[in-house]
């Protein structure tokens, strides 16, 4: 598992390292929370969570994420700002600090 992080870690960072080169002035960070969603676009929370779930759980000591398993149980997905801020690409969470947890339908 630990070798399979590293591997993620590697290719966030790269991927960073591209996204970093474009600008991000005066941009806002457009992600809400399930919550937030459900609210905005008058839906039940229990639709969104549907909507929107995974087949593992990302846990990070600063958040939360979602990923999903592709082809095989040892192969995951997930976007880059489960470690990078969508904003400056900063680390949040130290993949090597991450685990997965099944997450129940």
């Amino acid at each position: 598992m630990k070798t399979r992080l590293l591997s993620l870690a590697l290719a966030v960072g790269l991927l960073a390292s591209l996204v970093s080169s474009f600008s991000t002035e005066g941009l806002a960070d457009p992600r809400k929370t399930e919550v937030e969603y459900a609210t905005l676009h008058d839906l039940p929370l229990a639709a969104v969570q549907k909507m929107f779930s995974g087949t593992v759980a990302i846990v990070c000591p600063n958040g939360n994420s979602s990923a999903q398993f592709v082809g095989s149980h040892t192969v995951f997905t997930t976007s880059a700002h489960a470690f990078r801020s969508l904003i400056d690409c900063h680390l949040v969470n130290d993949p090597l600090k991450c685990s997965l947890d099944h997450m129940s339908a």
